[in-house]
């Protein structure tokens, strides 16, 4: 399908990137649905391999799916990338399956290209030796359909393919099944996740929506949808001739204003820089799709 390049990065530095990663990301554990109402936000950030041309933002769907709204990719031309990245630290034989939801409309001319790819950053011998992608595509995986949300699964029967050439396995033109690719790899070791579409396309908006996946029985479901607007605050009416009477918090041992909680959302920043070093080597840079 897309061609991607195979950079390399210091296993030193990667090592401790997934050291701090997995001390200060508790977000990764899975358990519920989660509704993201910006980029970045609940772990997820704009992946390093975006350009310029590249954008990604929660928007309206084309057509109601998850919800009335979904995360919309766009590229401004073939030299362009857009995509959003989280880390995950875990076996590869902890992932028991997954699936994210697409809606293309086929103007690029080039449809089976259009759909947003999962794409998992991987150590097939364990700790940061023997890196490879393996991706996963809905044109491997049942099919491409314009102007219509399709759920594509990742599971024991999932087609996958690796960036990274192993003496002919489970490449781009072998291809395996995703329990095939588990048990050629016993000791592999997910890094991130990266959900995109590549170079290679013309201008196109792509979206995708309701990423999941199932770490050891436990799931997350990711909603991107905009946030409600803020419900107008009623303005004190005027008191007597006209001044205006600032009333006092009704709890006094309580201070008027207070600092608010961290969110998580100022970590990213520093995520967004360990993600550079942990996903870098997924850079999403393939060539056109061959006929």
């Amino acid at each position: 399908m897309i061609r991607n390049s195979r950079n390399r990065v210091s296993g030193i530095g990667l090592a401790v990137a997934l050291a701090i990663v997995a001390l200060v990301v508790p977000t990764i554990a899975l358990a519920a649905t989660i509704t993201v109402d910006s980029i970045p936000g609940d772990g997820w950030v704009n992946s390093p391999d975006n350009t310029g041309g590249g954008s990604v933002e929660i928007v309206d769907s084309p057509e109601a799916g998850l919800g009335d709204q979904s995360l919309a990719l766009t590229v401004a031309s073939d030299a362009d990338a857009a995509g959003i990245a989280r880390p995950i630290v875990a076996p590869l034989s902890d992932l028991e399956s997954g699936s994210w939801m697409t809606y293309v409309t086929g103007d690029s001319g080039q449809t089976v290209s259009e759909p947003a790819s999962l794409k998992f950053a991987i150590y097939r011998e364990g700790g940061v030796d023997g890196f490879t992608s393996m991706v996963v595509e809905l044109a491997y995986n049942g099919g491409v359909t314009e102007d219509a949300w399709q759920t594509t699964d990742l599971d024991a029967d999932a087609t996958v393919w690796q960036t990274t050439d192993d003496n002919g396995f489970c490449n781009q033109d072998t291809r395996c099944l995703f329990s095939e690719f588990k048990t050629q790899y016993p000791d592999a070791v997910i890094a991130g996740l990266t959900v995109g579409i590549g170079t290679g396309i013309p201008a196109i908006t792509s979206y995708v929506d309701g990423i999941e996946f199932t770490v050891r029985g436990e799931s997350n479901t990711w909603d991107f949808e905009l946030a409600a607007a803020p419900t107008p605050t009623p303005t004190t009416p005027p008191v007597g001739g006209g001044g205006t009477v600032t009333l006092p918090p009704t709890d006094l041992s309580s201070p008027a204003t207070a600092p608010s909680s961290i969110k998580g959302q100022e970590a990213l920043v520093v995520l967004g820089v360990l993600l550079a070093v942990v996903i870098v080597a997924t850079s999403w840079r393939p060539a056109r799709r061959r006929g």
